[in-house]
């Protein structure tokens, strides 16, 4: 089993913390962050770690600036965790790379 960094993708509310009095549903954001992801001997992507002090960005561009990460962890796949730890492609992702 290995573990890599990896930047990921995944829908929230943004809350911490849910108030189970509140019955609205607080609108959910697509967010930004840098795990592990432990993959098994064929590459496959199982799950992923909290890295300590993890703060995600709304944007991925914010990620990258506000992390200052290589080019190699930004041209590695995004993964959505929403989806099975799929690969996340989107026209967010392509502006952001270009752009570097």
């Amino acid at each position: 089993m290995k573990h890599l960094t990896r930047i990921v993708t995944f829908m929230s509310s943004g809350r911490n913390h849910y108030n189970a009095w509140d019955k609205k549903e607080p609108p959910r954001v697509r967010l930004w962050a840098v795990r592990k992801i432990a993959y098994d001997d064929g590459m496959t992507p199982l799950y992923t770690c909290l890295l300590p002090h993890e703060k995600p960005c709304r944007t991925l561009a914010e990620l990258v600036r506000r992390k200052n990460l290589s080019p190699l962890l930004i041209d590695a796949p995004i993964l959505d965790i929403d989806n099975s730890l799929k690969i996340y492609n989107d026209d967010e992702v392509r502006t952001c790379r270009e752009g570097l």
